[in-house]
């Protein structure tokens, strides 16, 4: 299933929807589940249909950049700076940026 954001929660609530109650482990086979938009569920191909057909692997070799991955991966790791904050550096911060906001 592709689970989307629910727009309304009474009328779009998978979950709420559906009801479970006087339901045994033998009978849960007869639960009906609702179709809904934040709830897709997947669709079956038939045979004539149309699907886009892998033909080629793509080239893994970069197009005249020169860039290497490790070069990429030292830059990231220069750049990330690592700043341990106690509960109270941690407050002080928070209030400086609420009264920022107000």
């Amino acid at each position: 299933m592709v689970w989307r954001e629910p727009r309304d929660h009474i009328t779009d609530c998978y979950f709420c929807l559906t009801c479970v109650s006087g339901f045994s482990t033998k009978s849960r086979h007869l639960i009906q589940y609702p179709n809904l938009d934040s709830a897709i569920r997947p669709v079956l191909y038939a045979d004539d249909d149309t699907r886009p057909v892998f033909t080629e692997l793509a080239s893994l070799e970069s197009d005249g950049e020169g860039s290497n991955v490790h070069d990429v991966a030292e830059q990231s790791s220069k750049e990330i700076l690592i700043q341990i904050l106690n509960s109270c550096q941690l407050n002080c911060k928070r209030l400086a940026k609420q009264s920022l906001m107000t």
